[in-house]
């Protein structure tokens, strides 16, 4: 039997949204709702033409493509990211130029397909949703060219079909209107009426990412653009009416979605206790399950600047974790905009270490953080990316992330044994739009983590926080802090 692969970034890949009101579904994930094919969505979050071939996905396409396949190709969010070099592919030049958007999607996928007599088929990209007039970046038309328009003119020259994507979803949005459409995409959370239901947060609306109804619809969008086509793909099609999907009928809350009561912290306003004072737009606080309320005076968590300006950050006490289910963390730290790129990095010398399990210190980028915190049980496990150490029983992992309250997600870098007091390491945060680039410097050997469309606004939709961290009997001072702004921070 035939099989559909589908390659492509987060418009078209899967996800696993506990904490959405509306979870991402990307229009891969319901092409079988209208075609009798197998499918085999290989599309990933976050990933352009040519950082895609980088992934087990590409393999897996190339070593299991062949004869009568077809090969659904959409890329281009992720091309026009001109501040990843990782990711950006030119719209500009011809795709016999080796840095443009047609050559990796001929080079890499097109002739792919075509080399084991499979059939290539190009989408171009579908529009981001706005509550204003849908061009440049809403429509892929951008100054490093357009990316719907040099879609179609690839695929007149190499003779490819190509599912318009971008002129149909823009046709669609404004005819129902951007009111309507929010429910075609993902919403990160959920807001309490005066009767206490839960209903949408319509403020937190994913303006580029599906949701289940937006992914239904695209794929219905497909399976009417190939009917009495011509398209290989049309052969395919279920014996069934196409029936458009409506939001009456399709659109599905999460039944695991709970609300987040989360306020950004206010640190105009913040009077911090000694034992978190800061300057230069440096903040210190502690939260999560904590002995006793870290803002106590008593409270052993320390994140403050000494009087030569060395962060001080940790507690001596066996208080305090990082699992699964939990983190319990002193955090010196910045707010940053999420609409700015920029580095932060610092050394980091041990300067007390009691050995044990779920200990953790480095440099950490958030999505949340709390200030203020007068309890002492409040349990936290929210979106972070880490540089560091961490230990498991009598594993340090190097470098590690949490993309839900259930898991911590480790590297593959580690050591037996635990970190000691006196060692020093280097760490490293760098985030360019959607890319986070970390890394940890041990005795002049370099870990690095390269993570993409990681989500780290689904709580607070404002900003970021990036800091210095310690966690459980440790303590550290950080020296040769720098912070660096890059400019603009171009959107999903």
């Amino acid at each position: 039997m035939a099989t559909l692969f589908v390659v492509g970034d987060s418009t078209l890949s899967s996800f696993n949204d506990s904490n959405y009101y509306y979870p991402r579904f990307g229009y891969g994930t319901k092409l079988n709702e209208y075609f009798n094919i197998n499918v085999c969505n290989l599309a990933l979050s976050g990933r352009s033409s040519k950082s895609f071939l980088k992934d087990d996905n590409y393999r897996i396409l190339k070593e299991n493509i062949k004869e009568g396949d077809i090969l659904l190709i959409g890329f281009g969010h992720n091309d026009e990211k001109y501040d990843d070099p990782m990711r950006f592919t030119d719209a500009r030049l011809d795709y016999t130029d080796e840095k443009s958007f047609g050559y990796y999607l001929n080079e890499y996928y097109i002739k792919l397909a075509r080399s084991v007599s499979a059939t290539p088929i190009l989408a171009t990209p579908i529009v981001r949703i706005t509550p204003d007039s849908y061009t440049g970046k809403a429509i892929h038309d951008t100054e490093y060219g357009n990316y719907q328009k040099y879609v179609l003119d690839l695929g007149l020259k190499l003779g490819v079909e190509v599912l318009d994507l971008t002129k149909e979803t823009l046709e669609f949005a404004l005819k129902v209107g951007y009111d309507k459409m929010i429910y075609y995409h993902a919403i990160t959370n959920g807001v309490k009426d005066k009767n206490g239901n839960i209903l949408p947060d319509i403020k937190a609306v994913d303006q580029t990412h599906l949701s289940m109804l937006g992914a239904k619809h695209v794929s219905y969008i497909i399976a009417s653009l190939v009917k009495d086509s011509g398209s290989v793909l049309a052969k395919y099609l279920k014996d069934i009416e196409l029936i458009e999907p409506t939001i009456e009928k399709d659109l599905v809350m999460n039944p695991l979605f709970k609300i987040r009561e989360y306020k950004t912290p206010d640190l105009n306003n913040y009077i911090p206790k000694a034992h978190f004072k800061c300057n230069n737009g440096y903040y210190g606080t502690a939260f999560g399950e904590c002995e006793i309320s870290p803002i106590k005076e008593n409270s052993s968590y320390n994140a403050y600047m000494d009087d030569n300006g060395c962060m001080i950050i940790g507690n001596k006490t066996p208080y305090g974790k990082i699992n699964a289910s939990k983190d319990v963390m002193s955090f010196l730290f910045k707010q940053v905009s999420v609409k700015k790129n920029f580095k932060m990095k610092g050394d980091i010398e041990v300067t007390y270490l009691d050995p044990s399990a779920q200990q953790a210190f480095g440099l950490m980028l958030r999505d949340d953080c709390y200030i203020n915190q007068v309890e002492n049980d409040v349990t936290i496990a929210t979106p972070y990316i880490a540089t560091g150490l961490c230990t498991a029983n009598d594993i340090t992992y190097i470098n590690f992330y949490r993309k839900s309250s259930t898991v911590i997600n480790f590297t593959n870098d580690s050591f037996l044994g635990y970190p000691k007091n006196g060692m020093k390491i280097t760490c490293e945060i760098e985030r360019l739009g959607q890319a986070v680039n970390i890394k940890t410097i041990i005795d002049g050997k370099e870990y690095v983590l390269n993570l993409v469309d990681f989500d780290l606004t689904s709580i607070d939709k404002d900003f970021l926080y990036c800091g210095f961290y310690a966690v459980k009997g440790v303590m550290i001072k950080v020296t040769n802090y720098e912070f660096m702004m890059l400019g603009d921070a171009i959107q999903a």
